[in-house]
C-alpha cells in the first residue's frame, strides 16, 4: 500500500485550479503528479523533488499562495492497481474506504504542508 496526499487548491473565484497527487519516492524524495483544467486544454504534469522543503517551496511559490484554500486528503493505494505511472491512475484510485483524513477549505501554510509531507514519509509501506 502507498499512501497518497491530495491537495487541491480552490482559487478566490471558488473554481478548482491545481490538483496534487503526491507520494513519497524513497530516499527522501516526493513524487508529485499534477493536473490544471485550463478551459479545453488540460495540463498533466510529473515531477520529482529531492526534499519536503524544495515541494513546500514549489506549492508556495508556483500555486499555493499563503491565502490560497486547498482540500487536502490522505489515503492508501494497492500498489498493483496502479495502471499507469500518471496523475488520473492516482486520483481515481481514491475510495472513501481507503482515505485516513481529509480537510476542506483550509488556509495553506508551509508548516501544515511539511508536516503533511512528513507524515507521508513516515506512513510508507515496505
Amino acid at each position: 500500500m502507498i499512501p497518497i496526499l491530495y491537495i487541491e487548491e480552490t482559487r478566490d473565484d471558488s473554481n478548482k485550479d491545481w490538483h496534487f497527487c503526491i507520494r513519497y519516492g524513497g530516499d527522501d524524495t516526493y513524487v508529485v503528479y499534477g493536473y490544471r483544467f485550463n478551459y479545453g486544454t488540460d495540463f498533466y504534469t510529473k515531477m520529482t523533488f529531492n526534499s519536503r522543503s524544495t515541494l513546500s517551496d514549489f506549492l508556495r511559490t508556483a500555486c499555493c499562495e499563503e491565502t490560497s484554500r486547498i482540500d487536502t486528503t490522505l489515503y492508501f493505494v494497492n500498489e498493483r492497481d496502479i495502471a499507469i505511472d500518471h496523475f488520473d491512475s492516482y486520483y481515481n484510485l481514491y475510495q472513501y474506504n481507503n482515505e485516513l483524513f481529509g480537510y476542506d477549505n483550509v488556509t495553506f501554510t508551509q508548516d501544515k504542508i511539511m508536516s503533511y509531507l512528513k507524515m507521508l514519509r513516515d506512513m510508507r509501506m515496505y
